[in-house]
Order: structure tokens, then sequence, then C-alpha cells
């Protein structure tokens, strides 16, 4: 490798030819392409909405409107109006059920029945004439297609250009002249500065935020690219390996140490995941939790979220449940970006993959009241860098019942703690209103090892999770 310019050392010998820890310092001109992280409010939302999301915890830069964007309508965020926009139908289509009895019109907020002329959600619209089933969009279709139920067209969508291109890995790429691939922020406060650089990956960390007094001589590797259990990088003959739930890589034989050590002749292998509790926790979030729609009081029902492919992890051989997961998940995004900047789901930068994220989401009829994103780092923390409520929704206690759920099923998975990132301004009502606490040293340990979304302007805050 070239010698990177932005080297504190000035040698015409590479760095890593040298075998010694070396720094960079941030340029303002990156010659990288980079997608920005959604966590700046749009400027089509109104004072109070930006008030809301301060009151939330999370920073509120705004970036520039064009002059020619005039806000948009509320819309409600349901099946039938992403169907409507991504062009899959169109509004005031006839609708009917499998037996014909029941006949309405599909509208953004549901299905107008043309007998009672109210607007239904798809299940109440075929209760509405004593037809019960476990798979309403199944049994609903449209009068021009007849051959086709409202299922199929869901899933049209969902491989349509415009939805898979959130899908795709964000290839981060420097210039061809560019010799410095590093990242020009530091994986742990997202600022720039004097950074050290890893031998290994293209992670920059601050010697402060490492608590590292002096550069180390000889190689240097991040947490990223050492086992988790003797802290060494990859071995000639013991190459490190990924664990599919908490992101860690570890040594095979390490991995069989700790194994032997917990031994249990009863118990199947637990490979890939690098400790049994990080497969107890993927298995029970693919057995019993994602896709899985948990009733609460007063008609509201929340739901894990998670993309569901061929050879995904996650993928569920139940079409239909597939198929809704994914469909709520393309609305959850839509209500998103209603409040923050886009991102993509994974990057070849380990600061911005995004790769492991979960959805939580909130719902009443149909409709998407909120969401919040989730990062299962096994057992020890769960972040959560976002959160947001559907305008029309906003105080009236939405994000306290999201939260209430969440935290229940995080107990479920013995989860201990909860972090988010937040604004200085917002600490003390996540403190007051929702028991978050500032981190301990012990916990800002855990945090420096495990790749966790963050901000430059945010600190991060933990909630213990009661068992």
């Amino acid at each position: 490798m070239k010698q990177s310019n932005n080297c504190s050392r000035s040698s015409t010998t590479s760095p890593r030819e040298k075998n010694s820890t070396f720094r960079k310092k941030r340029k303002p001109d990156r010659n990288i392409k980079y997608r920005k992280p959604y966590i700046i409010p749009r400027e089509n939302q109104s004072s109070i909405a930006i008030e809301d999301f301060e009151k939330l915890g999370f920073s509120t830069r705004r970036r520039q409107r064009p002059k020619n964007e005039f806000k948009k309508k509320i819309m409600k965020a349901t099946i039938f109006s992403w169907l409507i926009d991504v062009g899959i139908v169109q509004e005031d289509v006839k609708i009917f059920s499998m037996d014909e009895k029941n006949k309405g019109k599909i509208k953004r907020d549901g299905i107008l029945c043309l007998c009672c002329n109210k607007i239904l959600s798809v299940a109440n619209f075929l209760v509405h004439k004593g037809v019960i089933c476990d798979k309403p969009y199944e049994n609903v279709y449209l009068a021009y297609k007849k051959d086709f139920s409202l299922l199929y067209y869901m899933t049209k969508a969902w491989n349509k250009l415009e939805e898979r291109k959130w899908r795709k890995m964000n290839v981060i790429e420097t210039k061809d002249n560019a010799s410095d691939f590093y990242d020009d922020a530091c994986m742990i406060c997202a600022d720039g500065g004097i950074l050290m650089c890893c031998e290994e990956c293209n992670s920059t960390y601050h010697q402060v935020c490492m608590g590292v007094e002096d550069v180390p001589e000889g190689s240097w590797y991040c947490p990223y690219c050492v086992c988790k259990f003797c802290a060494e990088p990859a071995h000639e003959n013991d190459w490190l390996l990924d664990c599919p739930q908490c992101r860690k890589r570890y040594h095979w034989e390490c991995h069989q140490m700790i194994e032997q050590r917990n031994l249990d002749l009863n118990s199947i292998p637990i490979a890939p995941f690098c400790l049994r509790s990080c497969k107890e926790v993927c298995d029970k979030l693919a057995r019993n939790m994602v896709g899985k729609r948990n009733e609460l009081d007063e008609g509201y029902s929340w739901t894990l979220l998670h993309h569901m492919e061929d050879g995904s992890r996650m993928f569920i051989e139940d079409k239909h449940l597939r198929t809704m997961c994914n469909s709520k998940l393309a609305i959850a995004r839509r209500l998103m970006e209603e409040c923050f900047e886009p991102i993509q789901d994974s990057a070849n930068f380990n600061r911005i993959d995004f790769k492991g994220f979960y959805t939580a989401i909130l719902e009443k009829d149909d409709e998407i009241i909120s969401v919040a994103s989730l990062r299962i780092h096994g057992t020890k923390l769960v972040e959560m860098p976002f959160i947001a409520t559907s305008e029309a929704y906003r105080c009236k206690g939405m994000c306290r019942k999201l939260m209430d759920a969440i935290e229940s099923a995080l107990c479920d998975l013995n989860v201990e703690n909860l972090i988010i990132p937040s604004i200085p301004e917002r600490i003390e009502s996540w403190i007051e209103r929702y028991g978050f606490c500032h981190l301990d040293e012990s916990m800002k340990k855990e945090i420096m090892v495990h790749n966790t979304l963050m901000f430059h302007d945010s600190i991060i805050i933990s909630r213990w999770i009661i068992k």
C-alpha cells in the first residue's frame, strides 16, 4: 500500500512496511463518495415536529430545503398508501373478498366499504360480512385481476427497483489517485482530528476515545480485527470467524476452549456463533419474535421486523408472514424518511455499516404509527439510535407505548442494557421520563468494542433492562 497523505510520519516507506502504528489528520475535502446517515430532520416539517424530535433526544441539525419543494400532505403509513405511491395499484380501484360478498374501493387509509361507506382495515373489511381468517391479505382481490390477491401486489412492490436499491451494499470508494483509504472519523465519537489507524481495516480512532495515552509501537489492531476472547489478530493457521449475532470476531481455537469449559453433552454445536448466549438470542428472534404480531391494549399491536429474503439468516418459509414483514419494513422506512435522512443497510466502512438492525413498529388498524431501529449486540447491550412517530400521533404517548413493548421483548432475550445517542440538552428528559442514566466506566468499555451508531454532537446514555 502507498503511504497515506494524511499520515503524521514523513517517510517514503509505507507505514505498514515499517510495522508501526501511524496516525492521520482528517481532511476537509474527503476523497470518497459518502452517504450521510439519517439524523437531520427534514425542513418540510413544522417547528412543532422539530421540537418533538429534540424532546426525544436526537440531533436537529437542519438541511437546506430546495426552493421548489412544497410541503407534502401528511399521509397515513399503510400498505395501500405504499402500493399506490410505488405505482402498483391505483386509488379507487374496486376490491372484493374471495366469496365476492364484500365489495369496496382502495383508499390510502384502507378499504372504503361500499355497503356502509366506512374506511376499514383489510381484516375488518372481511369481518364486516362474517369472514374471519388468519391471512386477510390472501383473501382480498382486485376487480380487474381476479387471479391475484393483494399479497401478490405487495410482493411485486417489494421487488421494484426503487425498493431494491435500499437493500444494496453501500460501497464507499476512494478516487483513483487517492492513497488514503481510511475512514476520516472516529469509530467511537464520529468526529475527526488526529486519528489512529487500524493495521487491518479502514477504521480510525482517537487516542482519548480508546483510553490510550501514547500511540502504540508496532502494529495496532482495532477491536473489530482481534479475537473477542484473546484480543489477538488472526493467526496464520487460525483466522477470525464472525459471529452473526454480536458481529464480534473470534479464533476457532479460543472458541473451542470456551466450549470445552462449558461442555454439555446434550447440547448441539453453536458455531458459527461465538457463545451459546448469542445463539439463543438469534434462535428466539427467528422462531418467536420476528414477524409475530403482539396485541396490546386499545387495539394497538407491535411487531419486530427484519429483512427477509432467500439466503437471509431470518428467512421464513411462510410466504404470507414473509411478505407482510417485508412490506411493513418498506412502510416503516418511509415513515423514518419523514423524520431523518436515508441510509443504506450495509457498507464496507465499519462505522457506517448498518447490518444487523431490526425494526420495531407500533400499529393500529393496519396503520404504522411509531417506528424504532434496534441492533442487538449479544446479551450485553442493544442500541436504539432512531425512534420516530407519525406526525398525527405525536405527543399522545405512542413513543412510551412502543418503548414499553421493546423493553418487554429485551427482557425475554435476557439483554442487560439499552443505549441511545442523545443531544446534551435532552439528557435530563430521557433520565426523568424513561429512566436512562449516564454511562459508567464498565459500560463505556463495553461500547468501545462494539460497532454502535454515533453522532459527533451526541452523548450515549443507557438504561438497565429490569428483569
